[in-house]
This record gives C-alpha cells, structure tokens and sequence, in this order.
C-alpha cells in the first residue's frame, strides 16, 4: 500500500516505506524482526515544537544531509547512546507528488543492569525522508528497534520531525510514538513505554537545541 495521510501533517505518511533494495546501508546482523513497522492506530505525541530562523532547506541541510553539521549523532548520544553510524542517502525517488530517500542510522546501547542477559544492546534505525518539490515543507520518520534487549524484537519507537515553511523561516513540530508487535505483560509494557518515550523526549529536544544553537551562531 501507498502513503496515506496522517492528520493532516505535510507530507506525513503513515506506511508505505521503501524496500530498500537499492539504497546503500549500514550493515546490521541481525536485523530487527520489525525494523518498518509504522502501521498503527497508536497517536503520535507531541514532544517539542519551536520555530527556526532559517528555511526548511536550510533545516534539512543543518540536520539531516549526509554532512550535516547537527546531524542525528546528537539525539543519539543526547541519550547515553554511541558508536552511532549513518549510512549515505539513497537516491531519491518520486512518490505520491513528494521526493523520498531513506537510510540505516545504527549505534549501540548501555542495558541496565540485569543478571542475565546482554550489556550492550545494538540499535537499528531506519529514517524516511519525503519532502516537496520545492523544499517547503518535508517530513522526516524514524522507526527504531533494539537487538538484543530483552523483549527488543516486539515493539519500536517511531519518530515524526515535521518541518515547513512559516513567517520567522521554518516551524519544526516532533512526535513520537511506541508501537508493539506482541505485547509483553501489561506491567513490562508500560515500563518500556515510559522509559522509551522519555528517551525519545530527551534525544529528540537535544537535537533540535543544538540546531538552533547551530543556526544562531
């Protein structure tokens, strides 16, 4: 299936994500079971939004291009996170009257403390970038997924930055969401749900500061 709209977002969409057979990726072994999963009735909340003094161009060029000097290092390790690695974009492509590229974003992850299992947990993300012709306006979706946490192959943490054009230059709206696959026990659940979202919260916040801080120096 296609796109289709998400509230009304510019240039949301809610599935339809790339196959990714021709895009130039970061290894990652194994692959999350659900690394795409972006289907739900599960609403996006509203995490920051704020307006940014340059154009919508200028925002994707700060935080999303391949060399971006604010680039999504800086929501990753805002969380403790490291050893994050950015695979190229791929081609871009027309789809639904919107330009899209996608890649891999991938790092690693401290697990607390625990008796059994792993320390470390590999994190795998793909990003989707849909934009309009004339850079007014783009969506950038995030859906990511731990390897090797316990209970790390049923659920991701989907992310939305939306970014259009308005009167100071750009408006830049994130979202943010935890979407299951199998739902563990409703205590485990909601303690992944909290911790997930409070993450995303942070890294997501961070990121944005440290662009605006980029833009007004």
């Amino acid at each position: 299936p296609g796109p289709k709209p998400d509230g009304g977002a510019p240039g949301a969409v809610e599935s339809g994500l790339p196959s990714h057979e021709n895009g130039k990726f970061v290894s990652m072994e194994p692959r999350p079971d659900n690394p795409f999963l972006l289907k739900s009735s599960e609403p996006l909340e509203k995490v920051d939004e704020r307006e940014l003094a340059v154009s919508p161009q200028e925002v994707f060029n700060i935080m999303f291009a391949d060399d971006a000097p604010a680039n999504v290092r800086f929501s990753i390790e805002a969380t403790g996170q490291f050893d994050a690695k950015m695979a190229p974009w791929s081609e871009e492509r027309e789809m639904d009257g919107m330009i899209e590229r996608s890649r891999d974003v991938t790092s690693m992850c401290k697990i607390p403390a625990a008796p059994f299992g792993p320390k470390e947990t590999r994190v795998h993300r793909c990003q989707v970038v849909r934009r309009s012709a004339d850079f007014r306006k783009f969506i950038v979706q995030t859906s990511a997924a731990s390897v090797d946490a316990p209970y790390g192959n049923d659920f991701v943490c989907n992310d939305v930055l939306e970014v259009h054009s308005d009167a100071s230059g750009a408006r830049i709206v994130a979202k943010g969401r935890i979407v299951f696959s199998k739902k563990p026990w409703k205590m485990i659940e909601t303690r992944i749900r909290t911790a997930a979202m409070d993450g995303m919260r942070i890294a997501l916040t961070s990121w944005i500061e440290t662009a605006q801080k980029h833009i007004a120096n």
